[in-house]
């Protein structure tokens, strides 16, 4: 856990300003997060609300709106996946 919360730290700071900033968190995110799963340390929910806390406010809602139109059938009570998270961001 104590190396998700550095990457997210990281990530707050640094921001994410071009595709290698963003596959770079994910890849380094995925596996941790996959590690935290597996041992279960981490949900999947959680792993959902981890991942767009690296994210800043204007960015992430930029990305939400995204995945409401990619999305239109999504259920508002069910996180998005990471991976399409991704893909729409």
């Amino acid at each position: 856990m104590h190396k998700l919360d550095q990457l997210i730290g990281e990530r707050q700071r640094l921001g994410i300003h071009n595709l290698q900033d963003l596959t770079a968190y994910h890849l380094r995110f995925r596996a941790i997060t996959s590690y935290l799963i597996e041992k279960n340390h981490l949900g999947i929910v959680d792993q959902f609300h981890a991942y767009v806390r690296g994210f800043n406010p204007i960015f992430w809602n930029t990305v939400l709106g995204r995945l409401h139109i990619r999305y239109p059938d999504h259920r508002l009570n069910q996180p998005y996946t990471i991976d399409k998270v991704y893909k729409a961001a």
